[in-house]
């Protein structure tokens, strides 16, 4: 009786932690620029990843590519780690990144460290991860275009 105790139990907890992830699904090219949420659809390069608040994080990206809205050469976007969807950025590495700006939310901005400021900030979406991204995204979304340049 104790094998099928601890088998039922370990059935339970592999169903529950594939329903937290039900909420995703692969995310294609024609989704991300149709659906009205997703503001910027953009990639390049993480080059620094800093804690921000106690339930986020600040990832600085440089881009090269911008499918999307309007989108800087080097663009701050925080992440919302509350979430088990919440996307993992590592420094270093390049992603194609779904993010919007994030509307009046003064419970995310207070995780986020952010509760003093109102300054416009960029959130990355949640089921952004490269888990959940069409594996050729790059190529279904086309050419895009550059960055908007930042002048100095």
């Amino acid at each position: 009786m104790p094998v099928r105790i601890a088998l039922a139990f370990a059935f339970t907890l592999v169903s529950v932690a594939e329903m937290a992830h039900a909420e995703c699904f692969v995310q294609t090219a024609k989704f991300v620029m149709g659906e009205p949420s997703i503001e910027l659809v953009f990639s390049g390069q993480v080059v620094e990843v800093t804690k921000s608040g106690e339930w986020g994080s600040l990832v600085t990206f440089e881009v090269d590519r911008v499918w999307k809205g309007s989108v800087p050469e080097r663009l701050d976007v925080y992440v919302h780690e509350r979430s088990s969807n919440a996307p993992r950025f590592r420094k270093g590495e390049r992603y194609v990144a779904l993010a919007a700006r994030l509307k009046d939310a003064p419970t995310v901005r207070a995780e986020l460290g952010l509760s003093e400021s109102k300054a416009p900030i960029v959130i990355a979406m949640q089921c952004s991860d490269r888990a959940v991204l069409s594996p050729n995204i790059e190529g279904d979304l086309g050419p895009g275009y550059d960055p908007k340049r930042v002048k100095e």
